[in-house]
């Protein structure tokens, strides 16, 4: 039967293999895998599987598997895990539960720095959560990210009352005239460095007088690198109750992949600076005092 739409749903049994096919339409297939499938489910399995899954951001999938495997971890948890560009899911199933979270656990420990949550939840949900959790507000300074960082966070409902609003400077003449970065410092050393971002981190902070400002200005590519200012080069400007700080970092891949990179790691960022958990950071060059991947 099919409560949702007119399609039935077909259940087939060849030799000693049961198949069940549903409707195509989203709303279809779930009246009839709750209603039919899971129930059935239910009546066969004797023992309940527990499943749980970890996310974790900007950490690579083998690298991420290279060290729960090192765990040497009991074969009656499964373990699968799942790419999403700058975030990984790890998706755990066991029908002892008791184990399953001690296995969490263990895994969580592995990379404290890049686990955001056990929910699954995509890093700008998981940081609305934790700012909304914190009573937290933050407004952005985007130059090559374009609005991307804003985007990202008012996708997420409840976004409203989090993200207080943002300034898209991607010329330099709006980083002058709306953020009041200093005309002289874009003449003479441009738009990408330090003190740049720290003025603007400054400037958005006058006008939305949130609790985190962030400003972020680089060279997304694939035009614009040069020797001394690669591609993929990202200066950010932290501002949180008048207090400040710059970094560094470098990403590299297609101008989409550095974008999203960028706003993946200023949302990590922000989410473990709301919580104290622990800061991830990239490989740091001491010579230059910057930090690069």
């Amino acid at each position: 039967s099919n409560g949702a739409g007119i399609a039935p749903g077909m259940q087939v049994q060849i030799n000693r293999c049961l198949f069940f096919a549903f409707p195509g339409v989203p709303s279809e297939m779930t009246w009839q895998l709750h209603k039919h499938l899971l129930p059935w489910l239910e009546q066969k399995n004797h023992e309940k599987l527990h499943k749980k899954i970890l996310r974790f951001a900007l950490i690579s999938e083998s690298g991420l598997y290279d060290r729960i495997n090192l765990l040497n971890l009991p074969v009656s948890v499964r373990i699968g895990y799942q790419a999403l560009g700058s975030e990984h899911r790890v998706k755990l199933a066991s029908t002892d539960l008791s184990l399953l979270n001690q296995v969490a656990d263990q895994i969580k420990a592995v990379a404290p720095e890049h686990y955001t949550n056990d929910l699954d939840l995509p890093l700008a949900a998981h940081f609305v959560k934790i700012a909304l959790d914190h009573q937290i507000t933050v407004a952005t300074a985007e130059s090559c990210t374009a609005g991307g960082l804003s985007a990202a966070i008012a996708s997420v409902s409840g976004a409203s009352q989090v993200l207080l609003g943002g300034v898209v400077s991607y010329q330099n003449t709006v980083k002058h005239q709306v953020l009041g970065v200093s005309q002289s410092l874009l003449d003479e050393k441009g738009p990408f460095n330090h003190q740049c971002v720290l003025e603007m981190a400054k400037g958005v902070a006058k006008l939305f007088h949130a609790n985190y400002h962030v400003a972020v200005s680089g060279i997304a590519g694939p035009s614009g690198g040069s020797p001394d200012m690669p591609v993929g080069s990202m200066y950010i400007g932290w501002d949180h109750q008048n207090e400040t700080e710059t970094e560094y970092v470098k990403f590299s891949g297609s101008r989409e992949h550095i974008q999203k990179s960028t706003i993946a790691y200023i949302l990590l960022k922000l989410s473990q600076k709301i919580s104290k958990s622990p800061i991830f950071t990239l490989s740091r060059d001491d010579k230059k005092g910057t930090t690069h991947t």
